[in-house]
């Protein structure tokens, strides 16, 4: 019953393919609306087939049924195999598209033949009709390969020749393997650079199934190149906006993912942008939904630059009320591009700690959205469900009294993941993953349940382990994300160091070797693996130069990183420089040195400040907190650190009075620090009353178990 069903949904939204000369024929409906899958969901048809065909050609029509059909599973194979989603729906339309894809080619090729004499030529494409006409793939293939060396004996004709490699391609991704394609699409390219079909082909199959990273440049080159002859033809030609405009779309986004090119990027996306609006002035029902699309991808861009998050919201937020109109019509198409939008809208707003409640409204409403839609769907939404718990959790952690609810939605979204991978591990254990990671994180900050943590992270490290062995170019960087955290774990066991350090050693090397491949997507983690490793080193009083080798090192790679980037970077250069400030001030004699570190992290924090108050004035606070301290330790100058840490108090007393379980501790050791300085002043009054709001402010029982100890034994009298 199963097969025939998904046969049933695949058939009826095929137009009439298998009448494979007669053009004539178009799909204007005589299907029902809807049919149901296997599980019971509705599945849309996307177009009818008149039945007086049906019935003329049952036999081809039921051999075309049977050939589909294993094309569709064959699809769920390959998409189970890249660890992607398998939304069938979504497949049987895409097996339709492709074979339609075909039938074009193969028309424009027997065009090609027709125009010659040659009976051999005819022949086999004869031959080849009757094998595509019920999608006997292979055997086209071998009919084709058949052609194509007759055509090596004839000269000239590179029409013909490109019109057989470009079918034979066309072949290949019928039958989902792209990598018969690659060939075939190279040389159709190659012969007709200036065919838009076969140029767009060979850059959108490079682009979705790369094999190496070089295939990634290659499609940039083919994309700038259609760019190239695309720009003026729109000048004479309207017709060949939408083209240019999905041409650049998808070059922004290759393009994207080189982080030295964003403003390229940028540029790309813009001019998509602009020829979408003026194509949907003209046809909203049609373009809006790419204008939405396009202001979403725009924002995902330009979000990483912290000086224009509030431009990166007018994106969101106008991409959202789109496709909120579009929703309200079409609810079952869009509103999962509505929760989409809340998804990364709510990604931003968290950023900024004043307004994480805004943020948790936002993740919220695509919860909902997602849960509704899980319960109709559930094999296509429950992923989106857990993934949107996921990043709910995520943000409400960082609020102490609530870490035990931000457990509860880690648990859920595990628990989702782990039933999806007991069906389709090669997919989902991904995802097991990274929510075992997450959840150890959180764990963590439990001293009394860290061999818990340890175990979701050994958990987490397997899973990566086993996957980066049949993938290392995918997971690789993520066994190095788990080795770092592990290390982070371990490392708080003064009797585990040498073992967190091996952690950190093996998660460099992972980082280093990627990083020579793709400098602009791993020196960033080799900076804080870098800064990680040098903060357990530096415990050692006997290894303080090689931590500072290693801080120095990672300052360097975040100096040269800001240097391209200032708006993402120059936050990491401040924590380099305050951490090497930290070591350098062990040493007494280089005092001055670290005093110059703290400085220019202070200026820096400042200046971020300036731009954008809520993100950056807690490192202003935590910047002023450690210089009072160095300060301090210069009896002289004591009157200078009280002023220090009275403007770190001021700064997190504002900030703890918009979120007090965020900023409470932080403001807490701000008040312990100037505690300590007004005992070396000899002011044992003004000691107590700062520790005494220490611990008023203070969130986590362990501090202020510690306040309460030292006011006991100080202040009790």
């Amino acid at each position: 019953m199963r097969r025939t069903t998904i046969c049933l949904a695949i058939w009826a939204i095929l137009p009439p393919v298998y009448a494979f000369n007669d053009q004539s024929q178009q799909a204007d409906g005589y299907c029902n609306s809807l049919v149901q899958n296997s599980e019971g969901a509705n599945v849309t048809i996307i177009c009818g087939v008149d039945p007086k065909v049906h019935q003329q050609t049952q036999q081809e029509k039921s051999e075309l049924e049977k050939k589909l059909f294993d094309l569709y599973e064959q699809r769920i194979k390959y998409l189970e195999e890249r660890n992607e989603l398998v939304d069938k729906t979504k497949i049987a339309e895409e097996v339709v598209k492709n074979y339609n894809e075909l039938r074009k080619a193969y028309e424009n090729l027997q065009a090609q033949v027709n125009a010659q004499t040659d009976e051999h030529l005819t022949q086999l494409l004869t031959e080849a009709q009757t094998a595509l006409s019920t999608a006997e793939l292979e055997k086209a293939k071998q009919i084709l390969d058949k052609l194509l060396a007759a055509l090596e004996s004839v000269e000239k004709q590179i029409d013909l020749k490109a019109a057989a490699h470009f079918t034979q391609a066309r072949v290949a991704l019928a039958a989902f393997k792209p990598n018969e394609a690659y060939p075939h699409l190279k040389k159709a390219y190659e012969l007709r650079p200036e065919n838009f079909e076969y140029a767009i082909t060979y850059a959108d199959t490079l682009q979705k199934s790369p094999r190496t990273y070089r295939d990634r440049d290659t499609a940039i080159l083919t994309y700038q190149t259609i760019l190239n002859w695309l720009r003026p033809l729109v000048e004479t030609d309207k017709t060949h906006l939408n083209d240019l405009g999905w041409t650049l779309n998808n070059l922004a986004i290759l393009v994207a993912s080189d982080t030295n090119r964003r403003a390229e990027a940028e540029q790309y996306y813009q001019e998509a942008l602009k020829i979408k609006r003026d194509l949907a002035d003209k046809q909203p029902a049609v373009y809006l939904p790419d204008v939405a699309r396009t202001l979403n991808n725009l924002a995902l861009l330009i979000a990483s630059d912290t000086t224009r998050r509030a431009e990166a919201e007018q994106y969101y937020q106008e991409a959202l009320k789109i496709r909120r109109d579009l929703a309200d019509k079409q609810p079952a198409v869009y509103l999962p591009d509505v929760a989409q939008t809340l998804n990364n809208l709510a990604i931003l707003v968290a950023s900024d700690t004043n307004r994480r409640a805004e943020a948790e409204q936002y993740y919220q409403e695509a919860l909902k959205i997602k849960r509704d839609l899980a319960d109709k769907q559930p094999a296509v939404y429950l992923p989106d469900v857990a993934r949107t718990l996921n990043n709910l959790a995520l943000l409400i952690a960082s609020d102490t009294t609530r870490r035990a609810e931000a457990e509860q939605y880690y648990q859920e979204a595990l628990k989702i993941r782990r039933d999806l991978a007991d069906k389709q591990p090669a997919v989902y254990l991904p995802d097991v993953a990274q929510t075992l990671n997450n959840l150890a994180s959180l764990v963590a900050d439990d001293t009394g349940r860290r061999a818990e943590a340890e175990q979701h992270y050994q958990e987490a490290l397997k899973i990566r382990r086993d996957l980066a062995n049949k993938q290392p170019e995918v997971y690789l960087s993520d066994v190095a994300q788990t080795l770092n955290n592990l290390a982070n774990l371990v490392a708080d066991d003064t009797s585990r160091w040498a073992e967190a350090e091996q952690y950190y050693q093996e998660a460099l090397k992972i980082r280093r070797d990627l990083a020579d491949k793709q400098p602009a997507v791993y020196l960033p983690d080799v900076a804080q693996t870098l800064n990680n490793l040098a903060n357990l080193v530096a415990d050692d009083t006997n290894r303080r130069a090689e931590a500072e080798q290693h801080y120095q090192e990672a300052l360097n790679i975040y100096r040269d990183l800001a240097n391209k980037q200032p708006a993402v970077y120059l936050s990491y250069v401040t924590i380099a420089l305050n951490n090497l400030a930290v070591l350098v001030a062990k040493d007494t004699s280089r005092r001055a040195e670290a005093e110059q570190y703290y400085q220019e992290a202070l200026n820096i924090n400042h200046d971020l400040a300036d731009k954008q108050p809520a993100v950056y004035l807690p490192n202003v606070a935590q910047t002023l907190n450690n210089l009072a301290l160095l300060v301090a330790s210069d009896t002289s100058r004591l009157d200078e650190a009280l002023l220090l840490i009275t403007k770190a108090i001021e700064i997190r007393t504002s900030l703890n009075q918009i979120a007090p379980t965020v900023f409470g501790d932080d403001l807490a050791k701000s008040f312990l620090v100037l505690g300590l300085l007004q005992m070396q002043a000899g002011k044992i009054e003004a000691f107590c009353e700062a520790l005494h709001k220490g611990f008023d402010v203070s969130q986590t029982a362990e501090l202020k178990k510690l306040f309460a100890t030292v006011l006991k034994e100080k202040c009790s009298k």
